[in-house]
């Protein structure tokens, strides 16, 4: 059956490939890189679960970064039956499968909506693989308070960045 014309048709094609042992731990990757953006999405999100994603993979091909888009517990239906910590845990094996089986040279993490709130989880939980982290990117974070105090990390991060002249992401040095 042909989806509704009302609804663009989003078609990516990749590997799909298990990072962990159970059988949810899944991603799919686009491109053949050694650099990897993972993308972490929202409430029940799983695969495509933005229209962003299609030209965003187009882009990260042409400067030859590869996009992954992993499943994890929280996926889907998962959502309220795992937590914040089964999915650092899960995105740290993800990350660590990436690093000893394709030989990655860093990985960027993109969180949607409450996948901002995985990333940060993660960062702070200081994991042997998180080092591997070179940038973390909140993109629709969960509420106008959320927002807000994201506004104000934002301006204390340029700020050190303008003060010090340092290329280390300063998030990591700031207390979230």
């Amino acid at each position: 059956m042909r989806p509704p014309t009302s609804q663009p048709t989003l078609r990516l094609s990749g590997i799909l490939f298990k990072y962990g042992t159970k059988s949810a731990q899944v991603a799919f990757r686009t491109g053949d890189f050694k650099q990897q953006v993972i993308f972490i999405g929202g409430l029940t999100d799983g695969l495509l679960a933005t229209e962003y994603l299609q030209p965003l993979s187009m882009a990260l091909e042409a400067e030859k970064w590869s996009l992954v888009q992993p499943l994890l517990s929280s996926s889907y239906s998962g959502y309220g039956t795992s937590s914040l910590k089964q999915d650092a845990l899960e995105l740290d094996q993800l990350i660590s499968y990436l690093i000893n089986k394709e030989d990655s040279e860093g990985v960027v993490l993109l969180g949607h909506s409450t996948g901002c709130q995985d990333i940060v989880h993660y960062m702070r939980s200081n994991t042997a693989c998180s080092k591997a982290v070179r940038a973390a990117i909140l993109q629709v974070p969960l509420s106008s308070i959320s927002l807000c105090n994201l506004w104000l990390l934002s301006m204390a991060m340029i700020k050190h960045l303008l003060v010090t002249g340092s290329t280390e992401p300063p998030f990591l040095k700031l207390q979230i």
